[in-house]
């Protein structure tokens, strides 16, 4: 079981969100999420920001995952290019990680 949080940009992915009215808009990209909060922007895109790994204000949205412990995760999936013109970062606290591109 997972929490998720969706901030800046929320992206459709599911059956259930893929036959929701409008869900085709945009490829599927909804906008009416709030912004990141000022504490993640400092804890995460500004480093980022201030090494030169991403240049000043790349990131449009962020999609965070709560899991419960070190056994859950994501299962194997596609995301769509239409979707993601920007490469993703992804940033891993508090564990291993274990992520796998390409399988």
């Amino acid at each position: 079981m997972r929490t998720k949080f969706f901030f800046g940009y929320r992206y459709m992915w599911t059956k259930e969100q893929l036959s929701e009215p409008f869900s085709h808009v945009a490829a599927g990209v909804r906008c009416d999420v709030s912004q990141p909060p000022p504490w993640i922007k400092a804890a995460l895109a500004k480093p980022m920001y201030d090494a030169g790994i991403a240049e000043v204000d790349f990131f449009n949205s962020i999609a965070m995952n709560v899991y419960l412990d070190g056994t859950e995760g994501l299962a194997q999936h596609y995301d769509d290019a239409t979707r993601f013109k920007q490469p993703i970062h992804t940033v891993r606290l508090f564990s291993d990680s274990r992520l796998c591109f390409g399988s």
